[in-house]
């Protein structure tokens, strides 16, 4: 993890909330949801973190409970790599279905 991408990810985050951000943030393609969609894994307070450093939603971390489901869409995730490539893991998740067949 290098130091610029951790500095640019506690310029959005309120000290308070600092320890609380585990990292590394992982994003999942969900294959299940279509093409080139993307989920963060964890926590709401992850989630919300990404929707901020994309710069879309205005809302506060006191509500980010509050925030509904999101996806990043393939042209948010280069964004987002751009940013604080060092704290992103890109993860593959298969549907159960084809789960069964893979070894």
């Amino acid at each position: 993890m290098k130091k610029r991408d951790l500095q640019r990810l506690a310029e959005v985050v309120p000290p308070s909330i600092h320890e609380k951000i585990r990292r590394p943030i992982i994003v999942q393609r969900r294959f299940g949801l279509g093409s080139s969609i993307y989920t963060v894994s964890g926590s709401a307070l992850k989630e919300f973190t990404v929707k901020r450093l994309l710069g879309l939603t205005d809302g506060d971390f006191d509500h980010y409970e509050a925030e509904g489901r999101f996806y990043i869409y393939r042209p948010h995730l280069a964004e987002l790599v751009r940013m604080i490539h060092s704290l992103i893991v890109i993860g593959f998740g298969i549907p159960e279905g084809l789960a069964s067949g893979v070894s």
